[in-house]
């Protein structure tokens, strides 16, 4: 990427997993909750074939502290080839 581009830095992505009804808008909003109480910023990403949360490397231990607090099973890898859940 080119220096002159205004950029954030990494983020990491959460995907939530488990049987999600499409119109189920709670999902997200119990993901998103507790991130949003304790400054971490988020992008919350839905579609047909699931449901996102991309937050800043720099807050992703954060994001599974948060996470598990509200009661969410996370499964989390530092490594970028394995995926990152929420459940």
């Amino acid at each position: 990427m080119p220096a002159t581009v205004n950029k954030e830095g990494e983020w990491i992505c959460f995907k939530v997993v488990g049987p999600v009804v499409f119109e189920e808008t709670s999902i997200v909003l119990s993901v998103a909750e507790p991130e949003s109480e304790s400054d971490v910023g988020i992008l919350a990403v839905s579609s047909f074939n699931g449901n996102y949360v991309l937050v800043r490397s720099r807050d992703a231990a954060a994001a599974v502290n948060l996470l598990a607090g509200a009661g969410h099973r996370v499964e989390y890898s530092k490594r970028p080839s394995q995926s990152n859940r929420a459940r």
